[in-house]
């Protein structure tokens, strides 16, 4: 729906920085709003966060000289 897709479009730059990224990996759960646990971040989320922050850290890795 569009509504579906504005909210998508709206937070995916923020789900795809690295402090998102590394948050699902060192946090088990998702929390609502308010602060209360929402239910645990599923293993696929967790396998996509892992190797889309490997991709992001390696490209921002100095050279070596």
């Amino acid at each position: 729906t569009l509504l579906y897709d504005l909210v998508k479009d709206l937070l995916e730059p923020h789900v795809a920085q690295p402090p998102y990224l590394a948050g699902l990996l060192h946090c088990p759960d998702r929390f609502h709003l308010d602060g209360s646990v929402a239910r645990p971040v599923a293993e696929p989320h967790k396998a996509r966060a892992r190797k889309v922050l490997k991709k992001v850290l390696a490209a921002t890795a100095p050279l070596d000289s």
